[in-house]
């Protein structure tokens, strides 16, 4: 979709403060023909959440050459909410399956950071243009107690980008 019309539909449907916005030119690699790719982020802090239970919800819409790539969500749950997370990481699960039937397993492990999450695809077979949504929890700060656990969605299309071979 246009750059114009999603921030348009955002403007009109939901209720969110741009917060950030970066531009950045890519440079050329294989897929692309040999020209750069201007990659646009625009960050918005949601008023209202409807889907989300956390705190501090905030969406971020990703753009190259003026085309939707990617959306990701997030919202933060101190570690006294756990149980709340873990019913908001399952109520969307219940939601993303009835529309993308296709589930995989995640997991984010490193030293510091521990995630749990699934991925969703509308078809069986996946490749770099596989149209996909990624639901999942991170602690992104096991050594510290008063990090919050964050709740993602990311979604992510890159067929009919010049992104096409990059990494999601």
């Amino acid at each position: 979709m246009q750059k114009a019309a999603v921030l348009d539909s955002v403007s009109k449907v939901v209720a969110a403060s741009q917060i950030q916005s970066t531009t950045e030119k890519l440079p050329p690699y294989k897929e692309t023909g040999g020209d750069s790719i201007t990659k646009e982020i625009v960050v918005y802090l949601v008023e209202k959440p409807v889907c989300f239970y956390g705190l501090q919800t905030k969406f971020q819409l990703e753009f190259a050459d003026d085309k939707q790539f990617k959306v990701y969500i997030s919202t933060e749950f101190g570690r006294e909410y756990f149980q709340e997370l873990t019913a908001n990481f399952n109520d969307l699960r219940k939601v993303i399956r009835s529309q993308w039937p296709f589930e995989k397993g995640t997991k984010l492990v490193s030293e510091n950071l521990h995630g749990y999450g699934y991925e969703y695809t509308k078809t069986k077979k996946v490749t770099t243009k596989t149209e996909k949504i990624i639901v999942q929890y991170v602690d992104p700060d096991l050594k510290n107690s008063k990090a919050k656990y964050l709740l993602e969605v990311l979604w992510a299309n890159l067929k009919n980008t010049r992104m096409e071979g990059s990494n999601f």
